[in-house]
């Protein structure tokens, strides 16, 4: 690490520090999986006020030559070189680890698709997660048939999923004492119309 600091400070002095990313990556190669060392990625993000990028070497065959770019991603890396070549089978420079065309699109796809995901990180719900909360969310139902007048009890409620939307599991206590102002059928929506006062 301190020859990278000798490094940067070479630049500071004599280029454009605000134009400086610093790109992390095993040279040997093929890199094995074991050599990696992403958690590095942390390190230097916590060290050095600069982009951080990665170099892969991993084998090109490997099953997981494209995922440790994701990966690399995930751990902070904001910028990814690979090498590729036209075709393996001539063993040119770097073959071993090269991408053919169609790979590198695969791995650009995969990357930005990765990035999708990110989000926010505002916890919030999403128009998808209003659709789900509105389908799937549980109310408060009758759990068997209740006459006008019946007093409402904890043994009187069930919690299930239905069309309508009325009282959350929560708002039980809201309930409870509550007259019921109509029949209900067992297992229907119990609202603010079901019940008087």
């Amino acid at each position: 690490i301190e020859e990278i600091r000798t490094s940067i400070s070479f630049v500071k002095e004599h280029g454009d520090e605000n134009n400086l990313i610093l790109m992390y990556g095993i040279q040997n190669f093929p890199t094995t999986i074991s050599d990696i060392n992403l958690n590095r990625i942390k390190t230097l993000e916590k060290e050095f006020p600069y982009i951080i990028g990665y170099h892969d070497h991993t084998e090109a065959t490997d099953p997981m030559s494209l995922s440790i770019n994701l990966a690399a991603r995930a751990y902070g890396a904001k910028m990814i070189e690979k090498h590729v070549t036209d075709d393996r089978s001539k063993k040119g420079y770097d073959y071993i680890s090269s991408l053919h065309k169609d790979e590198l699109k695969e791995l650009i796809f995969q990357i930005r698709e990765f990035e999708n995901c990110l989000g926010t990180a505002e916890i919030s719900l999403s128009k998808a997660d209003w659709v789900y909360r509105r389908r799937i969310k549980k109310f408060i139902v009758a759990k068997k048939d209740l006459k006008a007048g019946d007093v409402l009890t904890l043994s009187d409620l069930d919690y299930k999923r239905t069309q309508k939307e009325g009282f959350l599991p929560d708002e039980f206590n809201q309930l409870i004492g509550k007259k019921v102002a109509q029949d209900i059928k067992k297992d229907s929506l119990i609202d603010n119309n079901s019940i008087i006062g």
